[in-house]
């Protein structure tokens, strides 16, 4: 259901912006890897708190860092829009 809820947003030009848990982030960025490879993406990490941290990449390479060390916290994931 999320999945085709993703392709249906595949041709919006603007900025895309999706909250997402620690449980649910990685599986999150795979399917962002399928869907859109080549968008650049932004994970911002407890925004506004004392552990604020923002990760930069495409969606494959955001994969392999939370596949590497575990990722806590509230996520909002910016993903670029259409071309």
């Amino acid at each position: 259901r999320r999945r085709n809820k993703l392709e249906s947003l595949k041709s919006i030009q603007g900025t895309l912006v999706f909250y997402e848990s620690p449980f649910r982030v990685e599986k999150f960025l795979a399917e962002l890897n399928d869907l859109f490879p080549d968008r650049q993406v932004v994970l911002a990490r407890e925004l506004t708190k004392k552990f604020e941290e923002f990760l930069r990449g495409k969606p494959a390479e955001l994969l392999e860092i939370a596949k590497k060390r575990p990722l806590k916290g509230e996520f909002v994931v910016l993903l670029s829009g259409a071309q």
